[in-house]
């Protein structure tokens, strides 16, 4: 049976809210017959999970973030939830990468069911065909290995990624924080006033 790969970042509720994102978070998450096996971005094993212990999986979209996450849940341990991404864009996730999460959902159901998915194993295939590919994407003939880190081909082309994804990145950020310092500062606010009752 085949590998299917995906690349994803753990859910981590600070870095997604101060989107801290790098090659060092970064999963390399291999699917097969065996089982998941989740790799850090240099190839050292982090998690091996046998199909067999997998009891559920799905899809959040939207309700914990702006961004699909996947989730299984494993007998006798706590769920996983990945978030998978676009392998062109691995530093920019305020947006949705619904495509990839489905093709991850849809890889775990099939290969734990005895099918061979019918889906590209290889995800910067799979994002080339995809409106979230960025120009250099297509203006590069690369022979994309599904093994090697998006950070890498990311940093050598970084000076050609559309500027528009990371302006709304810094928008995203900004606005994040000061949705954080408002909140705090109404807390305080109302605890203040209920104080001087």
């Amino acid at each position: 049976m085949s590998n299917y790969y995906f690349w994803a970042y753990r859910h981590e509720a600070w870095m997604m809210l101060m989107q801290t994102y790098s090659n060092e978070k970064l999963l390399l998450c291999k699917i097969n017959n065996e089982g998941i096996n989740l790799y850090s971005a240099h190839g050292l094993l982090k998690n091996n999970i046998p199909l067999q212990a997998i009891k559920e999986c799905t899809i959040f979209h939207g309700r914990r973030s702006l961004i699909a996450e996947v989730c299984f849940s494993i007998d006798n341990q706590k769920a996983i939830t990945l978030i998978p991404i676009n392998p062109f864009d691995p530093a920019l996730f305020f947006h949705r990468n619904d495509a990839e999460a489905q093709t991850m959902k849809d890889a775990i159901i099939g290969v734990k069911n005895g099918m061979e998915p019918a889906i590209n194993s290889n995800p910067y295939s799979r994002q080339l065909k995809t409106k979230d590919a960025p120009n250099y994407a297509f203006n590069l003939q690369h022979n994309w290995n599904e093994e090697t880190s998006p950070w890498v081909y990311y940093k050598t082309n970084m000076s050609k990624v559309d500027w528009k994804r990371r302006f709304n990145a810094t928008i995203a950020r900004i606005f994040i924080v000061a949705s954080i310092l408002a909140t705090t500062l109404a807390i305080v606010c109302i605890f203040l006033n209920l104080s001087a009752v």
